[in-house]
């Protein structure tokens, strides 16, 4: 299986905004978010984030204070997600 980081994946395919970002990646948003928030402009930061936190254990590095320097606050939450958003 190939792996690649979400910022190739968005400029391979000439994406320009996000909107709305669902991530589930079992236990490994730490490792494509916090590449993907240090390398890719601002205007590539998704308006909301729905991400699967009920996997956090696995996390090397937490996200959520790197996701509140970028401007993103808890919105809502479900069974086993948690909805960020930035304004």
């Amino acid at each position: 299986m190939r792996i690649r980081p979400l910022l190739d994946i968005l400029q391979a395919c000439d994406v320009t905004a996000v909107h709305v970002l669902k991530i589930d990646i079992e236990g490994y948003e730490d490792r494509a978010l916090l590449p993907f928030f240090r390398e890719a402009p601002a205007t590539l930061w998704p308006g909301h984030l729905i991400m699967e936190d009920t996997e956090h254990g696995r996390w090397v590095q937490d996200v959520f204070p790197v996701l509140r320097r970028c401007g993103y606050e808890r919105r809502g939450r479900s069974r086993g997600n948690i909805l960020l958003s930035r304004f």
